[in-house]
């Protein structure tokens, strides 16, 4: 037998509440200290709540939990937000599957925290970031294993591709590399049938990936300096099936003595002054575009960009083909948030 009942509001205060239904208006706690089918318990006190005027959620579900050596009735856990998965894991940052801690003296610290992220499903294998001049190559910024799958090697997935990269080889921002995806999104709804597009520094190939698979070009064309991820680069373009338009090669960032001409330049350059654009002008075609990435405080991103203009006309003016013609179609953040305290890309 079972005896249901609901205790006054004295009695909850000796009672521990081990079953709660909520509504808007009020809370009844109820209490079931029996061995009987769990089911029929449960049909019995939803049935005297609802006789109590309360309203049920469809989201409340009754679940039986053991508690010392009582069956009880209380609400199943609720997922934590990843707000609060942030506050309560240790301080990380994610590449796809694995967690990147950031940098440490304490290898005790590492391996502690290395444990409690591995407890997460979502997270396969934990590396520590090592600031240029620590890891093997001091020359670059890298990551290494600290627990879990040994095997670095990520799967980024964008717009429908997938372009693998070993971490422990390289870096990379994947979905904020290149101006962002919303930026690489925007590109290839420029794109127009037929065109021929560069792009310079284009890491593992995504954006020369996404242009060539959301848009119908001639050709595109990627320049990576870096060789390592030039490789990667190539693997990415045959895994995604794409070598009919696009390819990508190692070299000169700058030099356009061999590529021809293109409709449609592409210019992730690492903080070059305009002055070294000049090969870039002559390798554009009579109408093309070139999009030019720099970084700018928020003043100077108020201000109008006259003589950011004056500097392109003086490198047109050197170019007869295009007739020292240079007017700014479009001018904005890319991403859209700060990538630094009021500083924009």
């Amino acid at each position: 037998r079972s005896d249901i009942r609901i205790p006054t509001p004295w009695e909850c205060q000796r009672l521990q509440p081990s079953f709660a239904c909520r509504s808007h208006a009020s809370s009844r706690f109820c209490s079931s200290r029996s061995s009987v089918a769990a089911t029929a318990t449960a049909a019995t006190v939803l049935s005297r709540c609802r006789g109590q005027g309360l309203r049920l959620r469809t989201s409340h579900k009754v679940a039986m939990v053991a508690r010392g050596g009582d069956d009880v009735f209380a609400d199943p856990p609720r997922e934590l937000s990843r707000s609060t998965k942030k506050q309560l894991l240790p301080k990380h940052h994610m590449m796809v599957d694995v967690a990147v801690l950031a940098a440490s003296d304490s290898e005790e610290d590492l391996q502690r925290d290395a444990k409690v992220l591995l407890s997460q499903p979502h997270i396969r294998s934990v590396a520590v970031f090592e600031p240029r001049g620590v890891g093997l190559d001091e020359s670059r910024a890298g990551v290494r294993h600290v627990a879990g799958d040994p095997n670095l090697e990520i799967i980024y997935k964008e717009s429908g591709l997938s372009f693998r990269l070993d971490i422990s080889q390289r870096l990379s921002r994947f979905s904020r590399c290149q101006g962002g995806r919303g930026e690489r999104e925007r590109l290839a709804t420029l794109v127009a049938p037929g065109e021929r597009v560069l792009v310079l520094g284009s890491g593992i190939g995504i954006t020369a990936c996404v242009l060539g698979a959301r848009s119908e070009p001639a050709e595109v064309l990627g320049i990576e300096r870096d060789e390592v991820k030039n490789e990667f680069a190539v693997a990415n373009i045959c895994d995604n099936k794409l070598q009919r338009t696009v390819r990508s090669i190692a070299g000169d960032l700058l030099d356009m003595s061999q590529l021809g001409s293109f409709n449609r330049i592409c210019a992730f350059l690492k903080f070059q002054p305009i002055e070294n654009l000049q090969p870039l002008m002559g390798a554009l075609m009579p109408g093309g575009t070139l999009h030019y990435y720099n970084h700018e405080s928020k003043e100077e991103f108020s201000q109008e960009p006259s003589a950011v203009l004056e500097a392109f006309r003086a490198l047109a003016a050197g170019h007869p083909h295009l007739q020292g013609e240079v007017r700014l179609t479009w001018r904005g953040k890319v991403p859209r948030k700060s990538i630094a305290p009021k500083f924009y890309r």
